[in-house]
């Protein structure tokens, strides 16, 4: 399947001064007791959506994320799209800076992890996850076990989330067909700034 892109590119937010809102900031997701905001300005009404402007929770939709490190460990940052699986439209994406010294492995498992996040944010409850590395999807699957200590919480972390959805699937994809998670994930380490997500600073 070819998933196009929304019209709406998920950076605008955060370039022309929408990401700021009282009370909150934009940061890495390394708490899971703060909860996500979207940000509506980054959805597409269209029949991805139910009546209200909504995630319809009967579909299905396809997560896509990527992760890089520049140096690895190094700078790095994360990218996560959000496709409907139906009109293969673009609903929502996220880029993710995570900062300085963190592993190519840290940055993808931490783009899996914001994108379910994000997804289970927007009432996602059925859910397609895709990406480019092997590794941590055959982790998430439970073919691999997860041995590196710096992975462990990631892992703990994304399990939590998965298991909130109704029904969860994992497939590998060619870096070919990753490139705009991939592009987010390059945009974050330029920027060195996060987008498509508001963290709160109240507790859940």
């Amino acid at each position: 399947q070819r998933f196009h892109r929304h019209r709406h590119q998920c950076w605008e937010a955060s370039t022309f001064g929408h990401g700021d809102h009282t009370g909150t900031r934009t940061r890495g997701l390394r708490n899971d007791r703060l909860p996500i905001r979207l940000l509506s300005t980054e959805f597409d009404h269209g029949e991805q959506l139910d009546s209200d402007g909504r995630i319809a929770p009967s579909r299905t939709y396809v997560l896509r994320f990527d992760g890089g490190s520049r140096g690895n460990p190094g700078i790095a940052g994360a990218g996560m799209v959000l496709y409907d699986s139906v009109s293969q439209a673009e609903v929502w994406c996220g880029m993710e800076f995570l900062g300085d010294g963190f592993t190519n492995n840290q940055a993808e498992f931490s783009g899996l992890v914001t994108g379910v996040k994000c997804a289970r944010a927007l009432g996602v409850k059925h859910i397609v996850v895709q990406g480019d590395s092997q590794l941590v999807l055959r982790q998430i699957s439970g073919e691999y076990k997860v041995k590196s200590p710096s992975l462990k919480g990631y892992f703990a972390e994304a399990m939590k989330i998965i298991h909130e959805f109704d029904t969860f699937q994992t497939n590998h994809i060619l870096r070919g067909r990753n490139s705009r998670a991939d592009e987010l994930a390059n945009l974050a380490m330029d920027r060195r700034s996060s987008a498509g997500f508001i963290v709160s600073d109240a507790p859940s």
